[in-house]
């Protein structure tokens, strides 16, 4: 169903938004463990989050299908940036 929907921009956001909360309730046991850690964490789920403002329309988002392949990109880099530290969690905080 969402093939062909074209929404895909808000599934994007609701995974975000999904990882940044699990990261909300593991940041204080990650702060103690590597503040640093932690602190590169939530800046990467800043800048992704304000990248992704700036597709907002209305109460929603703007169809995947009308970002540009540059915007796109942009997107993907961010996330691609965010993976990385995110992955480090479960052995940090153990």
């Amino acid at each position: 169903e969402e093939r062909y929907s074209h929404t895909y921009l808000y599934d994007f956001v609701a995974n975000v938004k999904g990882s940044e909360k699990i990261f909300t309730y593991l940041k204080p046991i990650l702060v103690k463990k590597d503040a640093k850690l932690a602190n590169d964490i939530q800046a990467r789920f800043d800048a992704l989050n304000a990248e992704l403002a700036k597709y907002k329309k209305g109460e929603g988002y703007m169809l995947y299908g009308e970002l540009s392949k540059d915007q796109v990109k942009t997107l993907s880099q961010q996330l691609d940036a965010l993976a990385e530290p995110l992955s480090k969690i479960g052995s940090v905080v153990g």
